[in-house]
């Protein structure tokens, strides 16, 4: 049954709308997934989880933090469950502000991190992300926050 789907799916131009991922899940899995895993638990000490963390974060320093994350990039060392991470996340800035917004609502969404979401939380959006791309920070600048949340 599998590998008849996957032939009817190989033989279409482009796959059926039900199964056409959302503009987050795809940007996530093209820029965030070499380095935070396809399953947002993260690659060895590449880069932290965001399975469980991304929500923690959005708690700690708010809504623009996260967004200012994707958009200036993060550089390490930071510490996150016990476990140390050195490398640098590289600035997303060329994204679109609809593209932030959605990559940030699929991580939020995903993984589990929607149970632990608090009540009450709404989506970003692409005004939230025009509004949070000033100041423009480093990635060493934006590590500098974090002991500060």
């Amino acid at each position: 049954m599998f590998v008849l789907a996957v032939a009817v799916i190989a033989g279409c131009e482009q796959p059926p709308q039900e199964l056409q991922a959302k503009g987050g899940e795809q940007i996530y899995a093209k820029l965030c997934s070499s380095c935070h895993a396809p399953d947002g638990r993260s690659k060895a000490t590449l880069a932290p989880p965001l399975a469980g963390h991304a929500v923690r974060m959005l708690e700690a320093g708010g809504r623009p933090h996260l967004i200012r994350i994707v958009l200036n990039g993060m550089a390490g060392p930071i510490e996150v469950g016990g476990r140390k991470y050195d490398a640098v996340m590289t600035p997303l800035r060329y994204l679109k502000d609809d593209q932030v917004a959605d990559v940030l609502n699929f991580v939020l969404t995903s993984w589990g991190n929607d149970a632990l979401l608090p009540e009450g939380h709404r989506p970003f959006t692409p005004e939230e992300v025009r509004q949070a791309r000033l100041p423009v920070s480093s990635p060493k600048e934006m590590a500098a926050e974090r002991p500060r949340l």
